[in-house]
């Protein structure tokens, strides 16, 4: 039999565990919905229709949710929580609204389908209302530059009208309103350097043209990763943009890379690479003969154009070895390309690094087709861009 001394005792022990149970459930409970996104709203004109959730990447789309919208416009979607990158509500292509949305903010949005990007209302996520202000300021510049194209197109329908002197006026206009745009954006990414958002406005457009380009604008892209890394180091376009710069510098090394300077009567360098039958084939293993080295790629339409025309002399110059050195990167490609072009009765050799080849460097390749002339005894005759002086 318990004494009211151990009754106290267990229903001290009780109560120290109930009162952890309960901490458990509320510091589970709160953190679970500290956590949780809600995106409601209303849309006029769209009603019954589908409207997704996605994530956004450089050239992918996730999709995370997907809901209906009711007969009276509303819809409603909520997540435990949400992966920091960039998302967007979409109805179809023409119809959505960029978002950057953080745990635990419960966004509203009222918007008119369709042209939802330009009449939308957002509320409760302060990022994705930055995100439209910057939206807000490039539509008013595309309308501009619209507005400046149907006045020329007009124009050019009056007969006897200056129309030259016209587009020039308006081309400078234009271009007045890209520069404009472009200081907006650098001047958004300084004074928002501590937001993820830098990164969705290094990336906006005037039409058809970026505001801003890596190799022009290297110093914006190198800021935005900077402050990227340090204030938002698990967004995953931070990686991203970690890797788009980091190759770029690559290739920028790559351009400073001494190449060797080809110089007529000197020695042409030796190089090995596989052939078709994986073999090695190498320069030097051709005797007596005079030899013309082709780079190409079944991917350049300009090297590709030139083929017909090296084949035609090929076959009137039975005494001179063609070897065709490819910069393609896909085998499967390489032989279709070699099959489709009457190339099988040539020397053809590849290793698959396209511009990362060593033989690219070694004879200081910088664009194709591109064609190095030796004769016999391995001395360069000519080399250069255009075949028909090459042979000449």
């Amino acid at each position: 039999m318990l004494s009211l001394n151990n009754i106290k005792k267990v229903i001290f022990v009780f109560g120290i565990t109930f009162f952890i149970g309960l901490s458990i459930f509320c510091i589970s409970s709160c953190k679970n919905k500290n956590s949780e996104v809600v995106i409601k709203g209303v849309i006029i004109g769209a009603e019954n229709k589908k409207i997704q959730l996605e994530e956004i990447y450089p050239g992918f789309i996730d999709t995370i949710i997907t809901t209906k919208i009711s007969k009276d416009g509303k819809f409603t979607i909520t997540l435990n929580g949400i992966e920091n990158s960039f998302h967007r509500l979409k109805i179809d292509n023409n119809n959505f609204i960029p978002l950057k949305i953080y745990p635990g903010e419960h966004v509203e949005i009222t918007a008119t389908y369709p042209e939802l990007s330009k009449n939308y209302q957002i509320s409760g996520s302060s990022e994705s209302e930055k995100i439209k202000e910057i939206n807000e300021k490039l539509l008013k510049s595309f309308f501009e530059i619209e507005k400046r194209k149907k006045i020329v197109a007009d124009s050019s329908r009056i007969i006897g009208y200056n129309i030259d002197s016209l587009i020039k006026i308006m081309n400078a206009e234009v271009q007045e309103i890209f520069e404009k745009d472009k200081n907006f954006i650098i001047d958004f990414i300084h004074k928002n350097k501590n937001l993820s958002i830098i990164y969705f406005a290094l990336y906006q457009y005037v039409g058809i043209s970026p505001l801003l380009k890596i190799d022009t604008d290297f110093e914006v892209f190198e800021f935005v990763l900077e402050n990227l890394q340090k204030y938002h180091p698990d967004l995953k376009q931070t990686a991203i943009l970690e890797s788009e710069i980091s190759k770029y510098k690559l290739k920028q090394q790559n351009l400073k890379r001494e190449y060797l300077k080809l110089k007529v009567g000197d020695l042409l360098p030796d190089f090995t690479l596989k052939n078709t039958d994986n073999k090695d084939f190498r320069l030097y293993s051709v005797d007596d003969k005079p030899v013309i080295i082709i780079f190409w790629a079944s991917w350049s339409k300009t090297a590709v154009k030139e083929i017909p025309n090296i084949l035609n002399y090929a076959k009137s110059n039975k005494q001179t070895e063609f070897v065709f050195v490819s910069l393609d990167n896909n085998k499967d490609r390489w032989l279709i390309a070699i099959n489709s072009n009457s190339l099988d009765g040539l020397i053809n050799v590849c290793d698959f690094k396209s511009w990362e080849s060593p033989v690219v460097y070694l004879y200081g390749v910088k664009t194709i087709p591109f064609y190095i002339s030796i004769d016999e005894n391995k001395k360069i005759l000519a080399f250069g861009e255009n075949f028909d002086q090459i042979i000449k």
